[in-house]
């Protein structure tokens, strides 16, 4: 039976230190959740000016799936 969820979870898991270095410039009364909500409703709205912004702190690519097998 499939999920009658309409929204689908994530699977991004900040670093501690990513988290632990952002909470303190969170503004009082908003949460990290809404702080990554409001980046991709900026992300939709000016994806020029937002990803301008973002492109020094853009993590390196990673590779998915499972490593390969050593020959």
């Amino acid at each position: 039976m499939t999920s009658r969820h309409e929204l689908t979870t994530s699977t991004f898991r900040p670093e501690r230190a990513e988290l632990d270095d952002a909470r303190p410039h969170v503004p009082d009364g908003r949460t990290i959740d809404g702080l990554l909500r409001a980046t991709l409703r900026a992300l939709a709205a000016d994806p020029d000016a937002l990803l301008q912004v973002l492109e020094p702190h853009w993590p390196a690519a990673k590779r998915r799936g499972r490593p390969r097998k050593a020959e």
